[in-house]
């Protein structure tokens, strides 16, 4: 049985051993995964109505407002892409990297693992994630509350996808599933448990974020191992399926 105390202990001796590559880590991941869709939402914004009407005001030709339209859908449909393509297998490739430096030196490119080319991963990892993202779209389109059930029912499919990116998709949904069974109130109060550290990481205009981030990271990948543990003893899989992040 894991405490929030113990896995937050667990991260900090991680953390201080090895704060600044962890860092840079989730430095570097948060500002790829996000750089697009915050050009591609600037835009937008840009594009709305309250704009076209200030743009009309100056007397602005509609073929500038039909352009900047078009570059708003062609940067939108860019970012669904760059999220599916890129956002989405850098998740499993972070996730990665914060389970193996819990056990060995890890190198900053095991952020990128997912895009190896002497692997054939790949498509997988786009798949399975793509369809995690999907489900949880659909559950929240139907009601909002199984939307946050189902989020936190999927939370373990990037770690074990990180772990084995081979494994099928609808045996990484059930070992998620089975995992977090009688465990998501307990995920979503170590959440909670947070918020603290985020008003924290809204200093000096954001960018105190950043230097928080590390230990949420290490926090949930000791969560991982928690549920990890707790399927392998209760014989939902075994190490020839999820082989602790050594190969």
């Amino acid at each position: 049985m894991w405490t929030r105390e113990q896995i937050k202990t667990n991260a900090k001796a991680v953390l201080s051993k090895n704060y600044w590559l962890m860092l840079g880590v989730s430095a570097v991941y948060v500002i790829l995964s996000g750089i697009f869709s915050s050009v591609s939402s600037s835009v937008s914004q840009f594009s709305s109505t309250e704009s076209q009407a200030l743009w009309e005001y100056y007397q602005i030709s509609p073929e500038i407002l039909l352009g900047l339209a078009s570059i708003s859908l062609i940067l939108s449909i860019g970012s669904v892409l760059f999220a599916v393509f890129v956002a989405s297998p850098l998740e499993v490739g972070k996730n990665r990297f914060f389970m193996r430096i819990r056990l060995m030196p890890t190198k900053f490119s095991e952020l990128f693992f997912p895009f190896s080319k002497a692997k054939n991963f790949y498509l997988n990892i786009v798949k399975t994630q793509f369809l995690r993202s999907l489900f949880t779209v659909l559950w929240t389109l139907l009601l909002i509350v199984p939307g946050i059930v189902k989020s936190y029912e999927y939370r373990m499919i990037p770690y074990i996808l990180a772990e084995n990116p081979s494994i099928s998709s609808k045996r990484a949904f059930e070992l998620s599933k089975k995992m977090t069974d009688g465990e998501k109130m307990n995920i979503f109060v170590l959440d909670l448990s947070f918020i603290g550290w985020s008003l924290l990481g809204l200093l000096a205009c954001c960018i105190g974020a950043y230097f928080v981030q590390p230990y949420f990271e290490a926090t949930y990948a000791e969560l991982y191992e928690a549920m990890r543990a707790k399927a392998f003893d209760t014989g939902i899989t075994d190490e020839t399926e999820l082989c602790n992040f050594w190969n």
